[in-house]
């Protein structure tokens, strides 16, 4: 007997999910410090592609950590990476995962995620104008997690 945690995301005005020219360009959401996962138990939506690894991947920009989530070791990791592009506005619905632990706690995620930046008209003459460009962003937040405290049956 389990407790199935399913996840839900909304892309904001402006943000993309995009698939990147390599794996470790994609985007993707990690999940931290998920307690009791039953194997086979996670389930992607369409377009998506599921890891659990005992470090979590996290955003980073040169090598860099962009956010600093609290990753404890010897814990499974859940991460959905992006295979297909996903439009601004979109809701995306069916990733899951499955525990034995009853329990919860507030835990954290993290997301990274494409912004398209407008290109600016200059406004008064000899303003230059600002081209279009891509940038990744990184994003952290809390959702319920199974609790590390709990009993795993």
């Amino acid at each position: 007997m389990g407790l199935c945690l399913p996840l839900r995301r909304q892309v904001g005005p402006g943000q993309e999910l995009a698939p990147g020219e390599s794996k470790a360009a994609a985007d993707f959401v990690t999940v931290y410090n998920f307690y009791g996962l039953l194997e086979e138990s996670a389930k992607s939506p369409a377009g998506w592609e599921f890891s659990s690894e005992e470090f979590g991947r996290t955003p980073t920009l040169n090598g860099y950590p962009m956010v600093l989530p609290v990753d404890v070791p010897n814990t499974p990791n859940l991460t959905w990476m992006v295979t297909k592009p996903v439009a601004a506005g979109a809701q995306i619905d069916g990733f899951t995962a499955t525990t034995r632990v009853s329990a919860m706690v507030l835990g954290q995620y993290t997301a990274q995620i494409t912004r398209q930046l407008p290109a600016i008209e200059g406004a008064a003459a000899g303003t230059p104008s600002v081209a279009a460009k891509v940038s990744k962003q990184a994003l952290i937040g809390a959702l319920p997690t199974p609790s590390f405290l709990a009993d795993v049956k």
